[in-house]
């Protein structure tokens, strides 16, 4: 989540968009930091990676 965290941070400084091809559900996830005061993507990034994080935990556990 922290690695996740420092992407987010650096596409809001330089304004940049990110596309991951497998998203929730199998579709694609846009994450469009080209407005600076839009906090929106970042949440939205931000809780998939906690999720992502939650999931990867409960992984572990059950081996």
């Amino acid at each position: 989540m922290a690695d996740m965290h420092k992407l987010a941070k650096y596409a809001k400084q330089y304004r940049k968009m990110l596309v991951f091809t497998e998203g929730i559900g199998g579709g694609r996830l846009v994450f469009e930091f080209h407005n600076p005061m839009g906090p929106t993507s970042e949440l939205m990034m931000l809780m998939s990676a906690f999720a992502a994080q939650v999931e990867a935990q409960s992984c572990r556990k059950g081996l």
